[in-house]
């Protein structure tokens, strides 16, 4: 299994690198980020399924790691991950089927830290 709690943190620490080099750059990054996946016509957790199948697409496993995080940790289900990951590879092909495995993978993980984790850190 890969290592997603490493991707996922590798995310942040590449995050804190570059913005103690460009931090108007990552400040206006971070804040474009955010104000995406607002909830908007779009419900945050749809904004997040779409942002997983572009990692996927991507082939970024630091991506599919966080955004595996944030959307176990909105309540998605194990199905809406998997139907993602389909669109991926019907859109793809061969090329991100292990990706694809990767997102429920990853979110497999993320899922059982959640219910690992005692209520006053949930």
């Amino acid at each position: 299994m890969k290592d997603y709690h490493q991707f996922d943190a590798s995310v942040s620490q590449c995050a804190d690198m570059l913005e103690e080099e460009l931090p108007d750059v990552l400040s206006n990054f971070q804040n474009m980020a955010k104000a995406a996946k607002e909830d908007g016509a779009l419900a945050r957790k749809t904004k997040l399924l779409i942002a997983l199948g572009i990692a996927v697409s991507n082939r970024c496993d630091p991506c599919i790691s966080r955004h595996a995080r944030l959307l176990a940790e909105c309540g998605t289900s194990r199905q809406e991950i998997a139907e993602v990951s389909g669109i991926c590879v019907s859109m793809n092909g061969a090329l991100v089927l292990t990706y694809a495995a990767s997102a429920l993978e990853a979110f497999d993980y993320f899922t059982q830290q959640l219910e690992a984790a005692p209520e006053s850190e949930a």
